[in-house]
């Protein structure tokens, strides 16, 4: 808790709102890859341990480019700042 105290607004709201669409996204893409093209294809595993690594992967990627694009935000503001 302490360490989000830390973080600048403007990098910690873009790195959730990266990871919320990257979650939806993958979640989405899961769920359609299960439902649409898993019975019509004999290849599909029936474990579900790919698509969790898929949902975390993508995830996790969305968070770090959120979390850059937040950086890369904050120090263009901070360069053309007027005061």
């Amino acid at each position: 808790m302490f360490f989000f105290r830390k973080i600048h607004k403007t990098i910690l709201y873009s790195s959730i709102i990266f990871t919320l669409i990257g979650f939806l996204f993958s979640l989405s893409y899961s769920i359609v890859s299960f439902v649409l093209i898993c019975p019509t294809n004999i290849n599909c595993p029936s474990n579900p341990f790919p698509a969790l690594l898929v949902i975390f992967l993508v995830t996790a990627f969305f968070l770090l480019i959120g979390t850059i694009f937040g950086w890369i935000v904050l120090k263009l503001y901070e360069m053309f700042r007027v005061e």
